[in-house]
């Protein structure tokens, strides 16, 4: 996965600010990160209960809300993390053709350490395949069929670990990320003005 959070949260929350919603007994908040002018168009909710985190709320990955696994709070949610940690706490992997036609183009840029260089047959079978892929005229069964051919044709087996293609969805995880990144930014210097104040 190839996300610059510090980059994503810049450009989507550049001009968000966070302010505190709510507080309750038994380890409850809620934040808001809020664009400059305030509202809730283009802001996220980001609640902690004593066990999972809830992001949601107009501007949001999942379409409009996704939960954590439990045993994550607001001092993990605050502080940096890298883009696959946490996309696999609160996202889940799926099938995906641009992400195939990337790893086939993986294959064919480093043909020797996959044993198919000057392998005619193979490279034009990959390079149709993932031409398919990218004008969305296969999906995942034709890659499966595809891979199977190359594997009862050539005796070369891409696909022992299952066929590629499987990440967490481009957009959300990029929100997530972003969101995040943003909230872990706001939420230190807030921490540091309330030490400050109190």
């Amino acid at each position: 996965m190839k996300i610059d959070p510090d980059q994503m949260a810049h450009d989507t929350y550049r001009d968000h600010h966070l302010i505190r919603t709510m507080t309750a007994d038994g380890g409850w908040s809620s934040w808001r990160l809020v664009p400059k002018g305030g509202g809730r168009m283009e802001s996220t909710d980001i609640t902690f209960t004593p066990d999972q985190i809830i992001v949601h709320g107009d501007l949001c990955p999942a379409h409009n809300w996704v939960i954590s696994t439990g045993g994550y709070g607001i001092g993990w949610f605050g502080s940096s993390k890298s883009p696959g940690y946490l996309c696999e706490k609160f996202l889940v992997r799926e099938w995906q053709a641009e992400v195939a036609a990337e790893e086939i183009g993986d294959w064919l840029e480093h043909q020797t350490d996959y044993e198919i260089e000057g392998r005619t047959d193979v490279l034009e079978a990959l390079i149709d395949i993932r031409d398919s892929l990218i004008s969305n005229e296969a999906g995942d069964h034709d890659l499966y069929a595809a891979l199977d051919e190359i594997d009862r044709t050539a005796g070369i087996r891409f696909h022992d670990d299952g066929i590629p293609g499987y990440d967490y969805p481009r957009q959300d995880a990029a929100l997530l990320v972003a969101c995040q990144a943003a909230f872990a930014r706001l939420y230190q210097v807030w921490q540091a003005g309330y030490r400050e104040s109190t």
